[in-house]
């Protein structure tokens, strides 16, 4: 009986009609971040540097497509949402944080994969205080779901998008260190992903 009722944790509650909004809130939201690498100069110089840079795209992109497709394994078994206040709340700040990332942006400087596409390091909004909010954000969106569908499931894409956010955090930021001689100094001042933490 356990083993049936693991299997049933990944059927979709035909009785969810929240599962297509569900799903297509999810894929708005995470893709505007599919890349919140800073505004830099585009192209690196040298056959050496593009091969390195295009391993460097090639291992953002990928955890990218991964975490995309763990939330839709979230949306199908209707896991996602949830009438949870601490979920809701949650989940409403995650939108809100990456709505405010997103909108410190500069017209045109959005990437697909990590590649730098402007021409500063960006300093504003919620970039003052973490470099990767959208990957911020994409982690408090998952991790309320998760709570608030706590199994063995929901636990195992939990830390699955977390290892693969942080792969890309560091793959993105190898690139923004090359591109940026600033961006150690800018690094130094802020966290990563969670304000004064980490």
């Amino acid at each position: 009986m356990p083993a049936l009722s693991y299997v049933r944790t990944w059927r979709p509650d035909p009785s969810e009609r929240h599962l297509p909004f569900s799903v297509a809130v999810a894929a708005w939201v995470y893709t505007h971040p599919v890349s919140e690498s800073q505004d830099a100069i585009p192209g690196l110089r040298g056959a050496c540097a593009e091969e390195s840079e295009s391993s460097l795209m090639l291992a953002s992109t990928l955890p990218l497509i991964f975490i995309l497709a763990a939330i839709a394994v979230l949306g199908v078994t209707g896991n996602l949402f949830s009438a949870s206040p601490f979920v809701v709340t949650a989940q409403i700040a995650a939108i809100g944080l990456n709505v405010w990332a997103r909108r410190s942006f500069q017209k045109g400087t959005f990437r697909v994969t990590a590649a730098p596409a402007g021409h500063s390091i960006i300093r504003r909004g919620p970039y003052r205080f973490i470099r990767h909010p959208m990957y911020s954000a994409a982690l408090l969106f998952v991790w309320a779901a998760v709570i608030g569908h706590l199994s063995r499931l929901t636990l195992a894409v939990g830390v699955a998008v977390t290892c693969v956010a942080v792969a890309r955090v560091i793959a993105e930021e190898r690139l923004l260190r090359k591109q940026y001689p600033d961006y150690s100094d800018y690094a130094r001042d802020t966290k990563s992903l969670v304000p004064y933490l980490f």
